[in-house]
Order: C-alpha cells, then structure tokens, then sequence
C-alpha cells in the first residue's frame, strides 16, 4: 500500500508572466495534472488559447533542472518521474502528426 504524499509543483508559465503552483499526489499520473493544469490556464482567461493548441500539440510536461529541462513521460505517475515536493517544471507542445499538413492536395 502506498502512501498518498502531497507535494507541491511549480509551472512557469509564460501566458500568466509567472509561477503557479499545484498541490497535487506524487501518486498523480503525469497526464492527469497536465489537464489540471491546462484547465486552471483556461480558467484564467486562456480558454480559446489553449483549446486551439491542444488540437493541434500534445502537451509534455518538462522537469526545469538549472537551465535544462528534461521531457516525462505522460504514462508514469509524478513520483515515478522523479517529480518532488518544490520542483519546477513547464509544458512544452509536441505537434499531433495526424494534423500537421504540408498542403490540401497535389496537383500533376
């Protein structure tokens, strides 16, 4: 049985000129607090912002370490990732393939 910790995690945010923070589980998986996230964005007056680019990017939540950043994946929990109680992370967008076009169509 595993003890439900609760840890708090940073998201710089660009679109907020700022920091937010969560209190969440480390128990979380990382996909569900990316929706939290990308919720309380939308609920700041960002809606049709970050609607427009999750049709178009899969969102992937970034562990900031100094000036690197290294990308989780979205199948493990925050515990899993080595996410901690204080840590920094930030979303960064990885395009949906299956709705990046070169162009409509090909003419001979």
């Amino acid at each position: 049985m595993q003890l439900e910790e609760s840890i708090t995690v940073y998201i710089e945010s660009q679109s907020e000129a700022g920091t937010m923070h969560f209190e969440v589980s480390s128990h979380l998986g990382i996909s569900e607090f990316l929706m939290q996230v990308l919720d309380k964005l939308a609920e700041c007056g960002n809606e049709e912002r970050v609607r427009t680019m999750q049709n178009y990017y899969e969102p992937v939540l970034e562990l900031c370490n100094g000036n690197a950043t290294l990308p989780l994946d979205s199948d493990m929990t925050l515990h899993q990732a080595g996410v901690g109680s204080n840590a920094t992370c930030r979303i960064a967008a990885k395009p949906l393939k299956e709705r990046l076009m070169f162009c409509n169509s090909i003419s001979a």
